[in-house]
């Protein structure tokens, strides 16, 4: 399924690790378990550029690990814009649930399980209502460079207009900084490299709410 792209806006509460994480309990009583419910993905590093299509990977089962099949989830995103977590899909529990997202903003995902009984009687289990640990997606901006020669044009999207791009020169094995360049108010820049060929740099736009700062790509400059 693809869920519609959310509104900009994001939560940068703590950071969390991409690894699978799930809230767990032990059986509470003789035929009454709590199950594992997860919500995590295994793309790249966990950190996207704006527009980027993502798969989130999720799944309830039961302590033994085997799959749930009944009861219902919900997958719940929150971002700064609406903080509180709201529901963006929903379906029957299984092992294995698929969502198609687009990298919009930074978000935090829980996959919320309603809880149900499986088969009958004597054998019945019942599953108690469980939510998984939130899952964080990061977004950069998105950045889109060419050069003319010795001048570098550029464009940050989305909301980076009229804010400051640090650009960091290769000097020997660090980067130092050689220039701050602002961008007009659609977010494009440009800046002029040295007369040199194969000059190394790197483009830092910070992060905030909405945003990750972008990651250390190392660009180059080539004079021919």
């Amino acid at each position: 399924m693809r869920i519609s792209r959310l509104a900009a806006g994001l939560v940068t509460v703590g950071l969390i690790g991409f690894a699978p994480v799930a809230i767990t309990s032990p059986a509470t009583a003789a035929g009454t378990e709590t199950p594992v419910a997860t919500v995590t993905s295994y793309d790249t590093d966990g950190i996207f550029e704006y527009g980027d299509d993502l798969n989130l990977s999720a799944s309830v089962k039961s302590a033994s690990g085997s799959s749930v099949f009944t009861g219902t989830y919900a997958l719940q995103v929150s971002t700064p814009a609406t903080p509180a977590f709201t529901t963006v899909a929903t379906g029957t529990a299984s092992g294995f649930i698929s969502f198609d997202i687009t990298a919009t903003t930074n978000a935090v995902y829980q996959l919320v399980y309603s809880g149900g009984t499986s088969g009958s009687g004597s054998s019945a289990t019942t599953y108690t209502a469980t939510t998984s640990a939130p899952f964080t997606v990061r977004t950069t901006r998105k950045l889109s460079l060419k050069t003319n020669r010795l001048k570098v044009i550029g464009k940050v999207t989305p909301d980076y207009g009229k804010k400051k791009i640090k650009v960091l020169r290769k000097d020997g094995k660090k980067f130092k900084k050689y220039a701050s360049v602002k961008t007009n108010k659609k977010g494009k820049f440009t800046f002029n490299a040295p007369r040199r060929n194969k000059f190394k740099f790197i483009l830092v736009v910070p992060g905030d709410a909405t945003f990750t700062a972008s990651p250390s790509v190392v660009y180059t400059v080539r004079v021919y």
